[in-house]
Order: C-alpha cells, then structure tokens, then sequence
C-alpha cells in the first residue's frame, strides 16, 4: 500500500507529478506550439445566429507571404466575395429572407496566386424572422408586369447594374433614410397579390406625396439609373464591398450613372410608375445582389471590423 500511495496523484497535488527535471521540455514545446497556433488563426464570423434577411461579416488574417487571388463566402445559393480590408480578408453576406431556419454551414473559399487554396466551414444559425403577411389586389394593367419574360429581362439589367462594386466601403457611418414618411410596407413581408403568392417584399415602401426629393442613404456611386418595367424610374448605387441601395417607382431622376453621390444628395422624385398603385418610395438595401434587411444599417451601420 505505501508504494500505491508514493506512486499515486491527487488532485490537490497534481502539480507535484511534474518531476523538475520534465518542466523545461514541457515550456519549450509551448513555446513551438503557440506560434503555429497563431499562424493557424481560424476566420471568424459574425454574427454566427442571424435572422432571416439578415447580414454577416467574415474576417481573415491571411497567413503571411501568402498572396491572394480570389476570396469568396457562400451560403446555400449565395456567393459573396471578399476583400483586403486594413491588413484581413473581409467578406459581407446577406442572408435572404427565403432561407430555411436552422443550422446551416457557410463556407470561406481563400484561392492564393501560388495556385493553393483554403476551405473553411464556419456554423452559421438562421432563425425566423415571422415576417407578416400582406395580400393587395392589382388591376390587370399592373399584373400584366408580373410576366416571366418581362422579370427575367429586368432581373438581367438589374443584375448587371450590380454585377461590379468598388472593393473598399464608400459608406460614412449609418445608412439614412432616404425619405420620411409612413412604412406602408416593411421588408420581408409575405405578398399575396390577387390571392397568388408573390414573394417577399425586397426593401421597404413609404407613402409619400409625388415630387417629394428623395436622398442617397450613403455615400457611393450610381450605376443605374433608368425606366425599368415593374420597378418604374430606379437608380441604384455602390457603396462598396458589396452594398448596394435601390430607389424605385421615382417620377423623374437626379443623377446619371457613373456619378459619384454623397449621402443625402438627391437621387430623384417620389412617384408612382411600374408596379405600384400610389405614390410612395420603394428601396432597398442589397449584399451582393441578396435583399437585406436594412435597419441594422440604418441604426448603426456597417461594421467592417471584428
């Protein structure tokens, strides 16, 4: 029994099983081991639970004397590319308003000009948002609009209006409002027109009187601006990295595309052309094409950094 006792380890006394003669080797694979590790940084994503229309943002220290040629962060159908950003790969990623809630994995894709590449799966949790539901009735000189071949036309100017951003943020703090007024309509709402589902609503709709001036939500520059079908007079503008605003349904523009506009300065006038039975103003804040949610913006921008 006492040599049971002399060889045993108490927890009160675990330190005491280190014989004096170890303790230096052990230091010293510390030592080796804590630079990997920091080498070996993993990205980092968050928010890592998000709503349904809501945004997420990557970071990544690239490892060093490693030279980038392409970054993406896919999510389901998504695909958002990211940039060198103060020194880390930064990426934002809408998440649509149509996911399915649940766990799910987003994916960081890091291509070198060596040819390598690094995978990353990063857990990303989608919860419901309960957004409501809205049902409005349209005369059939509207729903005329809601043909296939007309949507996928605007869908394909569109696209291409969104298809280039600037890779660094042209936005100055939070997002504005591009118009006070009433929200008649808020982002995400389940829309039934003429008792046929029509989708989520993309952005936000505020009533206001035609010829009412409506501002940039930010600083950026406008790569569209013309008569669109269903949306009517839309400008849109790249604030960067990704980040895009709509206006829609104007009566007339204020600017021309390739200019560069600063946040409160005129893109247009409240109107009512396209699909739309009143004079109000439709817009939108997208992620690499993907509608988001835009009040986190609005409330307190968009944050680059971890």
């Amino acid at each position: 029994m006492r040599l049971l006792r002399k060889h045993s380890c108490p927890m009160r006394g675990v330190h005491r099983c280190l014989a004096p003669r170890s303790m230096p080797a052990i230091l010293a694979a510390a030592a080796v081991l804590a630079p990997a590790h920091a080498a070996g940084q993993a990205p980092e994503l968050s928010p890592t639970t998000v709503p349904q229309g809501g945004l997420v943002r990557v970071t990544y220290r690239l490892p060093e004397g490693r030279s980038l040629e392409k970054a993406s962060l896919v999510f389901g159908s998504t695909q958002a590319q990211c940039f060198p950003y103060q020194g880390v790969l930064t990426g934002l990623l809408g998440v649509s308003a149509r996911t399915r809630p649940g766990e799910g994995t987003a994916t960081l894709w890091v291509r070198y000009q060596d040819g390598s590449h690094e995978k990353f799966p990063l857990s990303l949790t989608v919860t419901s948002a309960n957004f409501p539901t809205q049902r409005i009735r349209m005369a059939k000189s509207k729903t005329g609009l809601m043909s296939p071949e007309i949507l996928k036309k605007e869908r394909e100017i569109l696209n291409e209006a969104l298809a280039s951003t600037a890779p660094e943020p042209l936005w100055e703090g939070p997002f504005a409002n591009p118009l006070e007024g009433r929200i008649t309509s808020p982002f995400g709402r389940e829309r039934y027109v003429n008792g046929r589902f029509w989708g989520f609503h993309s952005g936000r709709d505020v009533a206001s009187p035609a010829g009412r001036p409506v501002k940039a939500a930010n600083t950026g520059r406008v790569t569209l601006a013309r008569k669109l079908w269903m949306r009517g007079n839309t400008v849109a503008i790249d604030h960067g990295m990704g980040v895009f605003t709509l206006y829609e349904h104007l009566s007339r523009f204020s600017v021309t595309p390739g200019q560069q506009i600063k946040k409160g300065e005129v893109v247009g006038l409240v109107g009512s052309t396209g699909f739309s039975t009143g004079p109000h103003l439709h817009w939108e804040l997208r992620i690499h094409g993907v509608p988001t949610n835009p009040a986190g913006p609005l409330r307190e921008g968009i944050s680059l950094t971890p």
